[in-house]
């Protein structure tokens, strides 16, 4: 898989990206269901502990097998425990029972020499100033129902927002027919918004079944990214 995978690519000009997927939080819940996986939480807080921390140990084992055959720059952990309006879990039980979990793992990702990087959709704003503490050195997706510049002024140069796009494009209605410079100009004006913020790169991905052709949409927006963006940050 690796050696189809990386085939052509030139490190000094690509960086390369492990995504190993459902992180401890989603792996209970894959696992249980979301009901009972969160009720257990609440109700077997050490049980839960045990299997999470089992989870994580078969994460970091893998660790040595994505060094070896891909040797990424950065490896991605996915762990959605957040959802478009707040938190599936209260802080408190993210702190107690995912936070080491999530540690454990970004200092394996570190002791490979690679860069951990945390995917958590949804609204988990006030859980992102402890994605650094955590040793995180990226947050994706970073979406906008979060308030982006209020945490970008908080975490500063100790995260990197990856994302900053409305990944379900809300703007888009039934009927609309945007074209390719209506993506064009939505990213302008996103990349305006948290360029000033330093710490971002922007992504183009997107989801939203009223749009005919998403290929060509989002092939619009990373070329604005590329054309825009460059610009910008050059100025």
């Amino acid at each position: 898989m690796a050696k189809e995978q990386l085939e052509g690519v030139d490190r000094n000009e690509k960086v390369v990206t492990y995504g190993c997927w459902n992180g401890p939080f989603l792996r209970l819940v894959d696992l249980m269901g979301m009901v009972d996986g969160l009720m257990a939480m609440i109700e077997e807080p050490e049980a839960c502990e045990e299997l999470l921390t089992a989870i994580t140990d078969y994460r970091i084992n893998t660790l040595e097998y994505i060094k070896k055959y891909f040797d990424p720059d950065i490896v991605t952990i996915f762990d959605d425990f957040a959802h478009e309006r707040g938190l599936f879990i209260s802080p408190d039980t993210y702190n107690e029972l995912i936070f080491p979990q999530h540690k454990r793992w970004a200092e394996a990702v570190r002791a490979y020499g690679m860069i951990p990087d945390m995917h958590v959709c949804g609204k988990a704003e006030m859980l992102v100033p402890g994605f650094a503490d955590e040793g995180f050195e990226a947050w994706r997706i970073s979406a906008p129902e979060n308030d982006l510049v209020a945490l970008q002024k908080v975490c500063g140069d100790r995260l990197v927002f990856w994302g900053c796009w409305d990944i379900q494009a809300k703007w888009i209605t039934p009927g609309m027919h945007p074209t390719a410079e209506d993506f064009r100009r939505k990213m302008r004006e996103a990349m305006e918004l948290y360029g000033p913020g330093g710490n971002i790169v922007m992504s183009g991905l997107f989801m939203n079944p009223n749009v005919e052709d998403p290929g060509a949409a989002m092939s619009a927006m990373y070329d604005e990214i590329l054309n825009f963006g460059t610009g910008y940050y050059v100025k």
